[in-house]
């Protein structure tokens, strides 16, 4: 006869889990074996633990692990305990199966996560110490304990003890970036910085490219608190020639470059510096938007629009550039240089409706509002199923008091 599988038994089980039928007693002696082979905690513990909890028989469970000696029942039994909130008796469950098996490393660790779930990080470290010990370098589970060792460090208040432990984690495997980032932002969080910056430069060198400029930002970040001027400054510029124009990173460091200048009044350094790249290099577009992004900071409108000139001819074809002049532009009330950009973007996409309404905008200005009229109805009939466009048109008549336009198209409404 066919044994049935171990996924049918699981499923077994699952359905008593909601009352369908009850666990099979060969279930229960599966679990019992997989906890004998591996006494620690995980599903089979879990599930053996809810099937005598629903038959109301965990005080059975606990006296059958409790009258078996050996080490497995031991660690077992422990591990109930602490489920049915007897952390000392587990302790105690622990302590007797250290004693029978000295050079496993289970009750340590068994005894460290209970110790930190009584609140007490120096017992729990000192076990894990133990758990650290009784670990072969190659065994898989020794980065981890590693690491928990540390955090228990960490919470019972030792800094350099836990820094020691996280640092045999990196010995074991040096070139694991994701530990190093987790050691970086641990050691930041926990007012390390020296040994932050260890792992931020190892990531910085050895990380994939897009990563690189991150770890320049964190580091600069640590130099700033530290009032380390030039370092922060010297990294923030490094990480910034890492990431090209559109490089989603890239406002947002030009941003804290120019900030870090202004607090330490050393705007015109940076204005120096970043004309003479520019001049260097004429053809650099990231040179000539970092000078538009500081003027626009310092709201030096003649030279934002010297330095937006220049981007328009280095890339005559790149509406986003244009579109920002010429915005600038009329911000200056240079209207007739203004209307040249936008007539141009206009011809590119006449159906823009933000080109539609800032030209129109310039009309108003300079009085032609039948124009700007014309200009708004045709993108109307343009867009005629689109109603945010009349929606935005009732609100620039509105906006300019063009009160007699404002009737003409709720008149134009009514009669639709």
């Amino acid at each position: 006869m066919r044994r049935p599988s171990l996924l049918f038994s699981l499923l077994l089980v699952a359905l008593s889990a909601h009352g369908q039928a009850p666990a099979s007693p060969k279930i229960v002696e599966r679990y019992k074996q997989m906890l004998t082979a591996n006494p620690a905690e995980g599903t089979a513990l879990d599930r053996l633990w809810k099937i005598y909890a629903e038959q109301g028989q965990t005080g059975q469970l606990l006296d059958e692990y409790k009258a078996d000696q050996t080490f497995g029942a031991q660690m077992i039994f422990g591990h109930l305990l602490r489920r049915a909130g007897q952390p000392d008796e587990a302790a105690s469950a622990f302590g007797n199966a250290a004693r029978l098996d000295e050079k496993s490393a289970l009750p340590a660790l068994a005894m460290a996560r209970l110790q930190a779930e009584r609140g007490q990080p120096r017992e729990a470290a000192e076990a894990y110490e133990k758990a650290v010990a009784l670990l072969a370098e190659d065994n898989p589970a020794l980065p981890e304990t590693l690491l928990q060792l540390g955090t228990a460090w960490l919470d019972a208040g030792e800094l350099e003890k836990a820094a020691a432990a996280w640092e045999k984690t990196v010995a074991l495997n040096p070139a694991d970036l994701a530990l190093r980032r987790r050691l970086a932002d641990t050691y930041e969080r926990n007012f390390l910085p020296d040994r932050a910056l260890t792992h931020l430069t190892y990531l910085e060198k050895n990380a994939p490219a897009t990563e690189r400029p991150l770890a320049l930002q964190q580091m600069a970040r640590i130099h700033q608190g530290a009032g380390r001027q030039d370092e922060a400054i010297a990294a923030l510029e490094k990480a910034l020639a890492l990431t090209g124009p559109g490089n989603w990173l890239r406002d947002e460091l030009e941003s804290q470059i120019i900030r870090l200048h202004q607090r330490y009044h050393r705007t015109t350094e940076l204005e120096t510096r970043w004309k003479k790249a520019a001049l260097e290099n004429p053809r650099d577009l990231g040179a000539c938007l970092q000078l538009v992004e500081l003027y626009e900071r310092l709201g030096n409108l003649d030279e934002q629009r010297v330095w937006l000139t220049k981007l328009t001819t280095i890339a005559p074809k790149n509406a986003e550039y244009r579109l920002k002049l010429a915005r600038l532009l009329v911000q200056m009330e240079v209207l007739d240089e203004a209307v040249r950009y936008y007539d141009q973007l206009l011809t590119e996409q006449p159906a823009n409706a933000d080109y539609v309404f800032e030209r129109a905008r310039i009309d108003v200005q300079r009085e032609a509002t039948a124009a700007a009229k014309q200009r708004i109805s045709a993108l109307i009939v343009a867009r005629k199923n689109d109603e945010t466009i009349r929606a935005r048109a009732l609100e620039f008549y509105t906006q300019h008091r063009l009160l007699d336009l404002c009737l003409l198209y709720t008149s134009d409404a009514a009669d639709e």
